[in-house]
């Protein structure tokens, strides 16, 4: 069986990850038995292997989500709009994301704290792609990602938390306040 954790561990040490389980029913139950200490959200997703499946797809919107975001920013600074603003309306409605909504203060650089490094993201970018490709799939907007790699290791930002890469791309012209 297979059961990967999904979330920073800011989430793990609040008890409120994802476990995606993926093994028989039994096997399942007595690792749902054991791993309800650690978080609520234990799922049981199907034969063993699809625990990774499932967190390839979540990882993946995430990084679908941060791509489009980062591609969209810029043409919300260049209108005018503030990024705080831009963010909160986007938080608030249909388009809104708890990733992006808790990364608020980290996104306008209020908070510097780092709960999964960029770097960690393109792992997992890395491991998405591999997983696709063994079912003989890819994906395009994952694919962009990805060639995002160079330009946010040219500007140091491989370390700090993904909400960087957001920061980075409104303010395009490097005039980000640090």
């Amino acid at each position: 069986m297979d059961a990967p954790i999904s979330g920073g561990p800011e989430m793990v040490l609040a008890g409120n990850c994802g476990v995606f389980i993926g093994g028989e029913d039994a096997e399942a139950a007595r690792a749902r038995a054991s791993l309800s200490a650690t978080s609520g959200r234990i799922f049981h997703v199907g034969p063993n292997g699809t625990g990774l499946v499932m967190k390839v797809i979540n990882n993946g919107m995430m990084q679908a989500y941060m791509a489009g975001l980062a591609d969209l920013l810029p043409l919300a600074k260049r209108a005018g709009l503030s990024l705080e603003n831009a963010l909160r309306i986007l938080s608030g409605g249909p388009a809104g994301q708890p990733v992006i909504a808790a990364r608020i203060p980290k996104i306008l650089g209020e908070d510097d704290t780092v709960g999964f490094a960029v770097s960690a993201v393109f792992k997992d970018n890395d491991v998405a792609r591999h997983v696709l490709k063994s079912f003989g799939l890819t994906s395009p907007i994952l694919d962009v990602f990805a060639h995002r790699r160079d330009a946010i290791e040219k500007a140091g930002l491989m370390d700090h938390d993904p909400a960087a890469i957001l920061r980075n791309a409104y303010y395009e012209d490097g005039d980000a306040p640090r």
